[in-house]
């Protein structure tokens, strides 16, 4: 017979795909302006908190940081923050920063010139985006390029 704890683990083994929740790994990282930011005040101000890693020569990073920038301005989003990291190696950091200048994003994002960060993340593929709750628990894992209205969904579901 199973006993009652085991069938608990293997129902949060399907409830996660097979993965544990885990917490976020905090860092300290500066944006393309030089100011520094410690990821885990952000996670501690926000119900929802996205985190994307993504590069300028990445055609599905570029898609997501638009729909990210258009998803962030609707109202149910009001406590949502989005912090996207950039993994540009330091020569491709000037392309980045044209990006970044030319949309007007309306959040943070930081430079990872070292690969620091992507690697504490274990960032294989880019896009990747993260949605850790207001507890600072990863509550889903999407990677590639994932439709916004999915992403949409998910941030209701843990308000």
């Amino acid at each position: 017979m199973i006993s009652l704890s085991f069938q608990y683990l293997l129902f949060l083994a399907f409830l996660f795909n097979g993965d544990p929740p885990r917490e976020y790994t905090n860092f300290v990282l500066r944006d393309f302006d030089g100011i520094r930011y410690e990821f885990k005040t952000i996670v501690d101000s926000s119900a929802v908190t996205i985190l994307t890693f993504w590069a300028s020569w990445c055609e599905p990073c570029k898609k997501e940081m638009q729909e990210l920038e258009i998803m962030r301005k609707k109202d149910f989003c009001r406590n949502v923050s989005v912090v996207a990291v950039n993994i540009d190696v330091p020569r491709g950091a000037l392309k980045a920063r044209k990006l970044i200048a030319e949309n007007k994003y309306g959040f943070i994002i930081m430079h990872d010139e070292r690969g620091e960060v992507k690697d504490k993340y274990s960032i294989t593929v880019i896009p990747r985006a993260f949605l850790i709750d207001k507890k600072g628990v990863i509550r889903f894992d999407h990677q590639g390029f994932k439709d916004i209205k999915e992403i949409e969904k998910e941030i209701q579901s843990m308000k």
